[in-house]
């Protein structure tokens, strides 16, 4: 009796189960649509069917997926869409499901199934799928918000608006779809710093405001009527932001705020700036040239000398300019140009003062005559090296001491009549070491000459930095690097001998102070 009375309880369950399943859902199982049946969807206003495929597809099935029931659905009246089920090859539909919006215009949606239920479609699905493009020949304009007219070097653009800014369409005389944004067909703008920029509203508003942005950053406040005053810093892609606002009127045909937003690429012309107006014998000029959209546009001349540019930056280009001790102290001019445009710019050239002069006897003149020769001979099968820069940051020091000789030394010779004969005036510097005194390298570059003179009891490292700087390292008693390898600022080269070590700086073939370079950046974009 007892597993009777068990079975006659689960019995009863099931059943009521299945009639709550059947009582709350038969709306939604009494119609069995597939994917075989093709879907056709008709505006009230109009009687020609137009198939939902792909995209409006998933929207509907995401419609017909409802299961809100609802109990008024008389308050739906508007009628905005009838959609038709067919199984293939057959003219008539299998079922029709119109939906309805509610009758004060508010965009509320049901479905009304064949046996007469109603369910709450939802709201933001039924519009995707009402706005998505395939009904737009169906819509009528009713009024649009007003617009930005944008007038950008010449050409003109209208904006509409992405806040706040509808543009309203009925479907039907009384299905109006409010909150439908219409897309701007362009977005980005470009201006030249030279150009011109203002903006007008197609409405006269009461008031407007307007705001640039770079970065993130606010870079620029005013009103749209100022927005002429605007003069980008940097090239790059701004972000503007105009808000128009329409105070409540019987007059105005609108009334609110509407916000509109483009992007203005600011493409600003290639400037040239000199790294100091100032520049000593035996320094490097740097000469930087921005925002260059072709580089092999760009010449620099001084005098009857020409000179290359470099890449150091994504549209940024510089030059280094060596100033040699033939250098004259004053005023100087060089041409800088891109295309036809050539612009002049001016320098100063300060004379360095002379160091203490240095007499060498006969024997010593020997060695440094041997010395130079050697120097000479190297030089001419090296070239001017890599065009592309290896070095990075400040140059350093090679050895710890201060120099001994400094860049411009002129070297004497005593001659019978008494008087004395200049030798050389020194292209580089010397530093006093230790006994075998480790030699470091002062910035990244590549070995390009690492040999010992056994006549000299000496050797010498060169290498290359790049984009025609060189640095060598002489009066090495041993040299631990080898032709080929690739050395970092500070890696040893080798060890200095009894009378120190000797370091040049070559830039373009033209010897410039080592001691000037160290501490200094060059063409770091």
């Amino acid at each position: 009796m007892r597993h009777t009375t068990k079975l006659f309880w689960l019995t009863l369950g099931l059943v009521a189960l299945a009639w709550g399943c059947f009582a709350g859902y038969e709306a939604v199982t009494a119609v069995r649509i597939t994917g075989q049946m093709e879907a056709r969807a008709r505006v009230a206003s109009a009687p020609q069917e137009v198939p939902l495929e792909g995209e409006d597809r998933e929207l509907l099935d995401d419609i017909l997926n409802t299961k809100a029931r609802v109990e008024d659905p008389q308050r739906y009246t508007d009628l905005v869409l009838t959609v038709g089920f067919y199984l293939p090859e057959n003219a008539e539909p299998r079922y029709e499901i119109p939906l309805y919006r509610l009758s004060d215009g508010t965009n509320e949606f049901v479905l009304r199934y064949p046996d007469g239920k109603s369910y709450l479609a939802d709201t933001r699905t039924v519009l995707r799928l009402l706005t998505g493009g395939t009904f737009d020949p169906f819509f009528e304009y009713v009024t649009s918000a007003p617009t930005l007219k944008v007038l950008c070097d010449g050409a003109e653009t209208e904006f509409y608006c992405t806040e706040n800014g509808w543009q309203y369409r009925k479907i039907d005389n009384s299905i109006f779809l409010d909150g439908v944004l219409v897309k701007n067909d362009v977005t980005l703008l470009d201006m030249r710093r030279s150009g011109s920029l203002s903006g007008e509203m197609s409405l006269k508003a009461d008031r407007t405001s307007v705001e640039i942005f770079y970065g993130g950053a606010a870079v620029y406040k005013g009103a749209l009527e100022e927005l002429g005053g605007f003069r980008p810093e940097v090239h790059g892609v701004y972000r503007v932001k105009v808000t128009a606002e329409w105070y409540d009127s019987l007059e105005k045909s609108y009334s609110g705020t509407c916000v509109y937003e483009f992007d203005l690429n600011c493409i600003l012309p290639t400037a040239f700036r000199l790294s100091s107006p100032e520049v000593i014998q035996g320094g490097v000029l740097e000469l930087t040239a921005e925002y260059v959209e072709d580089p092999d546009a760009l010449s620099l001349q001084i005098g009857d000398e020409n000179y290359s540019f470099f890449r150091i930056g994504q549209e940024n280009y510089g030059a280094l300019i060596p100033i040699g001790p033939d250098w004259p102290a004053g005023e100087h001019e060089l041409s800088a140009a891109v295309g036809d445009r050539v612009e002049t710019l001016s320098f100063h050239v300060t004379e360095r003062e002379r160091e203490e002069p240095r007499t060498v006897e006969e024997a010593e003149a020997e060695t440094l005559e041997a010395w130079r020769s050697w120097l000479s001979d190297i030089s001419g099968g090296l070239g001017l090296g890599s065009g592309e820069k290896y070095w990075k940051g400040a140059f350093r020091r090679s050895v710890e001491a201060e120099a001994e000789l400094r860049w411009g030394t002129e070297h004497l010779l005593p001659a019978a009549d008494g008087e004395e004969k200049l030798l050389f005036a020194l292209d580089g510097a010397v530093y006093p070491c230790g006994e075998r005194e480790t030699v470091y390298a002062g910035a990244s570059g590549r070995v390009v000459y690492a040999a010992v003179d056994e006549e000299l009891g000496a050797g010498i490292v060169v290498l290359d930095h790049g984009l025609g700087l060189q640095s060598w390292y002489l009066g090495l008693e041993e040299i631990v690097v080898e032709v080929g390898d690739m050395k970092l600022a500070g890696d040893a080269l080798g060890a200095a001998g009894e009378g120190g070590t000797g370091v040049r700086m070559l830039l373009s073939g033209t010897a410039v102070d080592p001691e000037w370079l160290r501490g200094r950046t060059l063409l770091e974009g």
